[in-house]
């Protein structure tokens, strides 16, 4: 800047000076007042730390990561990773199916298992209760031939039906009786009638009369009857022999039918 010396040495700018300085002053003002209350453009706001992930954004990730994996993986090592998924794959569903089949096997033979104990329990008992059975049929026999009162012979026979019923509702049930062709299954033969024919050993047999009714439970045999067979047409007068020696309270023939 130049300056003019007025003698008092005192200098003074020159005019035109001050003059541009005002100028670049005022340009200056200017340019601060335009720009007041002028931001620049805000850029898109991204996603802040705290805000929580949508399920849309963690798939879009995913995917984006896998596929750059994809990318970066070989397609020989990619077939290889994808047969050893699959090996994987069906040996797990190979292992399930095998523990499945093992439940299933054990559940069947835990049922089995409880039910032959039930059935052997159950067969324990009414085979202990079978002579009482035996015993209120020799009851009911002696006290008809001794010519009880009614009153008693009524009141046995209700203890003998009421017993008998509640057995059969557990599957107890009485064998063939006198008629019936001989079986070896049911019949415990203790006598046999010779006829005028001998047949073979089993064959035109028939139940003459029944010593022990034999008794079944849920179908298997849990006593069979003690009984004297013969053919068809034999009488018991040609019987070759004499008979065990069975009181007559035995003798099923004369016992009270349930």
């Amino acid at each position: 800047m130049t300056t003019e010396d007025t003698g008092m040495g005192v200098s003074v700018p020159e005019p035109e000076n001050e003059a541009v300085k005002k100028e670049e002053t005022a340009a200056a003002a200017a340019r601060d007042r335009d720009g007041v209350g002028e931001e620049p453009a805000a850029e898109p706001a991204e996603k802040g730390a705290g805000e929580p992930a949508t399920e849309k954004d963690v798939a879009q990730a995913q995917a984006e990561e896998g596929a750059s994996v994809a990318e970066e993986k070989d397609p020989a090592e990619l077939a290889v990773m994808l047969e050893e998924a699959r090996r994987e794959n069906q040996e797990l569903v190979a292992r399930y199916l095998r523990l499945q089949a093992d439940f299933d096997n054990f559940r069947r033979r835990s049922r089995q298992e409880l039910a032959q104990a039930g059935n052997k329990a159950a067969e324990k008992l009414i085979g202990q209760l079978l002579p009482v059975i035996d015993d209120l049929e020799r009851a009911l026999q002696a006290a008809t031939e001794a010519g009880e009162s009614q009153a008693l012979i009524t009141g046995v026979q209700m203890v003998y039906h009421n017993l008998l019923e509640r057995l059969r509702q557990e599957g107890l049930e009485a064998g063939p009786g006198v008629g019936a062709p001989f079986d070896p299954h049911w019949h415990e033969a203790v006598y046999r009638v010779e006829g005028e024919t001998q047949p073979e050993d089993g064959d035109n047999l028939i139940v003459l009369e029944m010593y022990r009714k034999g008794y079944s439970l849920s179908g298997k045999v849990i006593r069979p009857a003690m009984v004297k067979v013969g053919p068809a047409s034999a009488a018991p007068a040609k019987a070759t022999a004499n008979p065990p020696p069975v009181s007559s309270g035995e003798r099923g023939e004369g016992a009270a039918e349930s």
